[in-house]
């Protein structure tokens, strides 16, 4: 999980889409409206295999419970 810092207003944005919000980004920027983004990769190669945007004011905690349940379905179906 990481967290995107973003500068300007964002005024229109869709709906269908991550907001940017404030939140608590680790690049300790408090000031800046951020999105957060997780990506798993595989073990061997680092490929990616699932990835998700999340709203800027989302709490991580939140967002690692529904990772994995991606996770978990995304195993179920094969390869």
């Amino acid at each position: 999980m990481t967290s995107i810092s973003l500068h300007g207003d964002y005024e229109h944005t869709e709906p269908a889409f991550a907001q940017p919000k404030f939140g608590h980004p680790k690049d300790r920027r408090p000031d800046l409206k951020q999105i957060q983004a997780g990506i798993a990769v595989s073990a061997d190669g680092a490929i990616p295999v699932f990835h998700r945007a999340y709203e800027g004011g989302a709490g991580e905690v939140g967002q690692v419970i529904g990772a994995m349940q991606g996770l978990q379905r995304l195993a179920q179906r094969g390869c």
